[in-house]
């Protein structure tokens, strides 16, 4: 079976890297990426590109991006979030 996902696009390369830093993680570097917050956001994203092409592999949906990667709404703008200023 065959993605449909155009030829050259960015979120095949972005989903390997995504992969492969998981998968290195978890056996040259030898953590636990379960306890990781670095390797839940890799997960996350990783879950976001393959929803976001899942009914359209030619026009991705990435309206979900604030849920699927836990961030919510930035209503001021800000790139930290005020909990963390």
């Amino acid at each position: 079976r065959t993605s449909r996902i155009p030829d050259g696009d960015r979120a095949v390369y972005e989903d390997e890297v995504i992969c492969l830093a998981l998968q290195f993680l978890a056996t040259v570097d030898q953590v636990n990426p379960p306890n990781l917050v670095g390797a839940e956001l890799l997960c996350r994203r990783h879950q976001l590109i393959r929803e976001a092409y899942r009914l359209s592999p030619s026009a991705p949906d990435y309206s979900a991006s604030d849920w699927f990667m836990g961030w919510g709404r930035r209503r001021t703008g800000q790139t930290v979030q005020p909990r963390f200023a």
